[in-house]
């Protein structure tokens, strides 16, 4: 059973993730559609049961879901189920006839202006009262400040990778990546890369919540497509399957950085220092089966994107032509800051490597 079941229009994706991020990060378990139903025909009849199920029916209102007929249908499923119904209100359309003869009798959240984060917290606070839970987002974040002081925090935070992440985790971290990206890969393009590379995902984990809360997606490419990416040419979701390369000769390999996130609740606790950890030791790790890297590009569509390339040493290259900042560092020779033990430990590895009899792809 659920605690949340929320209703949106797909064309208010972001939002809708944003609620489930931060309702999740309180412990609020949430059902969404496109993560949580059944594929087919069963797809109707799990949302009917999902409706039924939870607590709550949080209504994402705006003039998409206002003009939803399957909005319309999951909400008459909430009152005829008798459930809480929480509409959050993030524009100021007029009410449809319809919609209004359902809701005109309920307390509405007005999520309408800046900034969302203040009426996240709000939503967060409010659905837990409904649920007669004591937590909330600012109580939760004590907690676990209170515990990293301990050395508990940053333990419960585990990296997963390779055959270790699932497509539960890879549907999650899909959800963080709305928060951040307008354009998203879809799970089919996340699965089949997977299929191709499973190495290319690092995914960190609360283990006591069992929920991903960040990951970072970096993938070997042939030389063709680094040129492409180098020049600005091209992006993230436009990369093919033939691009992306398994890790099975011996050789040398391009790396592309596709992206990072982590849940803002989690910044503070070292969850990027883990994260980039992991893929270090995963490069080091590579260099043991004779697999190496001749240099790494990154395509930063936001400041905090630019920030990490900068920290790790990556030069600026270029514009894009879609609005973004293409970086780029050498490994071969090592041109990334030593900026931390395991860094000076690749570089250590890359300095005395003698590339000359090697294969590139």
């Amino acid at each position: 059973m659920h605690d949340v079941f929320i209703s949106y229009s797909s064309k208010d994706q972001k939002t809708a993730d944003a609620v489930v991020n931060y309702l999740e990060s309180a412990k609020v378990r949430c059902w969404i559609a496109y993560r949580d139903a059944q594929a087919g025909a069963l797809y109707a009849a799990s949302i009917i049961k999902a409706i039924r199920t939870s607590a709550v029916f949080l209504l994402v209102f705006s003039e998409n879901s206002n003009n939803s007929k399957h909005v319309l249908k999951e909400i008459d499923a909430a009152c005829k189920y008798e459930k809480i119904i929480i509409p959050f209100r993030i524009d100021a359309c007029q009410l449809d006839d319809a919609v209004e003869y359902y809701l005109s009798a309920t307390h509405w959240l007005d999520a309408i202006s800046a900034p969302m984060d203040n009426h996240l917290k709000n939503l967060v606070n409010i659905v837990n009262k409904y649920l007669e839970k004591t937590t909330n987002v600012i109580s939760d974040v004590k907690c676990i400040t209170s515990e990293l002081a301990e050395d508990k925090a940053y333990s419960q935070l585990k990296v997963l990778s390779g055959i270790e992440v699932t497509e539960k985790d890879l549907k999650e971290a899909l959800i963080l990546d709305r928060l951040v990206y307008s354009n998203v890969f879809s799970i089919e393009k996340d699965l089949s890369w997977y299929k191709i590379n499973p190495d290319i995902y690092f995914m960190l984990k609360d283990i006591k919540l069992n929920t991903v809360v960040g990951y970072i997606n970096v993938a070997p490419i042939t030389e063709n497509c680094f040129e492409k990416i180098l020049k600005g040419k091209l992006r993230a979701d436009d990369v093919n399957e033939d691009s992306i390369l398994a890790y099975d000769f011996h050789g040398i390999y391009y790396l592309y950085f596709i992206s990072i996130v982590v849940n803002p609740l989690y910044r503070s606790f070292g969850a990027i220092n883990k994260l980039t950890d992991a893929v270090i030791s995963k490069i080091i790790d590579l260099s043991k089966q004779e697999i190496y890297f001749k240099a790494m590009v990154a395509d930063a569509l936001k400041s905090e994107g630019e920030k990490y390339c900068r920290m790790f040493g990556m030069d600026f290259i270029t514009d894009s032509n879609h609005d973004s900042k293409i970086y780029s560092v050498s490994f071969l020779p090592p041109k990334f800051k030593k900026s931390s033990k395991s860094l000076v430990a690749l570089a250590d590895i890359y300095e005395q490597f003698d590339d000359s009899d090697m294969v590139a792809f």
